[in-house]
């Protein structure tokens, strides 16, 4: 997009606080596409986000690179983590000095790592008390130092966009449109209560979040969902809400990554004799899926059909325990080489790279859930393998055509979807699934209709 079609235009205060780079996750890149595209439909972007040196292990300083110069960024202190940090420093120090001045001339040494672990163990402990008195997504310390930094950009600005998770942006958004009276449109990426509280092990505090949740949907000027499923969810547990307030703008995936994984496919040479890659990027949340999943390619192996030199799973993004005994399980080890957190541009670069690219849905989040994972996907221009029965992935990766979808209760389904691109890899035959992008999920467009809102509930235009 050419520079001078970024015009000046009215101020939209983003509350993206933990849900904008430099914060890794699908979140922050909706937030970021938003941010590109909003001067162009006449809204000039101020964004709140956290210091990258606040963040540790979910800091990607790599996304920075992404951020334009149009943003107006303002960083805000993490007081969250500076305090974790701090209290795993004194903890780590106050186990070590009492070994070393304990009245035995040979205390007994710690294990490697005991210090840390108490720390982490108390962190945690502290962690849970917060958010037994506070509720989720709620971030006590900064609260009260991002909602006067809130307040004073929004008496530049003209509206105002927050988005969940973390929910905490809601909240500051609904106390600053008391004070100013600013038209307010809030972004629920996911559900905060309604239909998922269940899924946080957490029974109480229930009617809090319900509470919260509502509050917040009544009080803003539009509320924006991601799916259609979601919509009807808010709207059957709260007849009350007015179905003309619920927009649903869907995830996407943003131009400069089309253009990367359109570069990459034009640049890769195929070679028939490598392992077919099937990679997943990000958490897999479903472990039912990942076991149907490796039992497919155990059947493959067991069948003949394939060597272990025929096949690759590459996992971009930490497995748990659980999911790591699986794979040893099915001894699938020596195909899956060890999982790593990388930058964006390196996972979308592997995503380009290899030959499936894997989505799960999980049972509990299907209905109404699409994994923003998907849309990266469909700028890769790659085969997407969704092991979905049904649900709002399973509907997008179907009418979209980027890919094929498998009932995970069944894995002969996946091997057959396997088996076959293996087949067109070694033939050399194109996929029929490959270089397949669904102009409907350009975040350009969809940044439109977010503008679209913004205007339409703009107060300072009529005053």
């Amino acid at each position: 997009m050419s520079e001078d079609l970024h015009k000046p235009g009215e101020r939209v205060l983003m509350i993206t606080v933990g849900a904008y780079p430099p914060s890794r996750g699908p979140g922050p890149l909706r937030a970021l596409g938003f941010s590109r595209h909003l001067p162009e439909f006449g809204w000039q972007p101020v964004v709140m986000t956290l210091r990258g040196s606040d963040l540790g292990s979910l800091a990607d300083a790599s996304l920075r690179d992404r951020i334009p110069p149009h943003v107006e960024l303002h960083e805000m202190r993490n007081w969250e983590y500076i305090w974790r940090s701090r209290l795993r420093k004194v903890l780590g120090r106050g186990s070590e000095h009492a070994s070393a001045t304990a009245e035995s001339p040979q205390p007994e040494a710690k294990p490697a790592g005991a210090a840390e672990s108490e720390a982490a163990a108390a962190e945690t402990g502290a962690r849970s008390f917060l958010m037994s008195l506070f509720g989720p997504e709620v971030y006590p310390l900064s609260f009260l130092p991002v909602l006067k930094a809130a307040k004073r950009l929004a008496a530049g600005c003209h509206a105002i966009f927050s988005t969940s998770p973390p929910f905490q942006n809601h909240l500051l958004a609904r106390r600053v449109q008391r004070v100013t009276g600013l038209s307010w449109v809030a972004d629920f990426r996911d559900p905060y209560a309604v239909g998922v509280w269940h899924l946080r092990g957490k029974p109480s505090g229930r009617k809090t979040a319900m509470r919260r949740e509502r509050a917040v949907l009544q009080a803003a000027d539009a509320v924006v969902v991601v799916t259609e499923a979601m919509k009807d969810m808010y709207l059957t547990a709260d007849p009350s809400l007015l179905p003309d307030r619920l927009h649903v703008i869907s995830n996407g995936y943003d131009e400069d990554l089309a253009f990367l994984g359109e570069s990459l496919q034009r640049t890769l040479t195929p070679d028939p004799k490598a392992p077919l890659t099937l990679l997943h990027a990000g958490r897999f949340y479903a472990d039912d899926a990942l076991d149907a999943l490796c039992r497919a390619v155990r059947g493959l192996l067991a069948s003949g059909r394939c060597t272990p030199s025929d096949i690759r799973l590459e996992f971009l993004g930490a497995l748990t325990p659980s999911q790591s005994a699986l794979l040893k399980q099915y001894d699938l080890l020596e195909l899956a080489p060890p999982p790593r957190r990388v930058t964006q541009r390196e996972a979308f670069e592997r995503m380009g790279r290899a030959d499936v690219l894997l989505v799960e849905a999980g049972a509990n989040i299907a209905h109404y859930a699409v994994r923003a994972k998907l849309f990266e996907y469909m700028a890769a221009r790659r085969p997407v393998l969704a092991l979905a029965e049904k649900g709002e992935t399973a509907r997008i990766v179907k009418t979209s055509g980027v890919g094929g979808c498998v009932r995970p209760s069944h894995p002969s389904e996946i091997e057959a979807f396997i088996a076959e691109r293996l087949t067109e890899k070694r033939t050399g035959r194109p996929s029929v699934f490959a270089n397949r992008l669904p102009t409907e999920f350009d975040r350009r467009l969809l940044t439109r209709r977010l503008a679209e809102l913004l205007d339409a509930n703009d107060r300072s235009s009529s005053t």
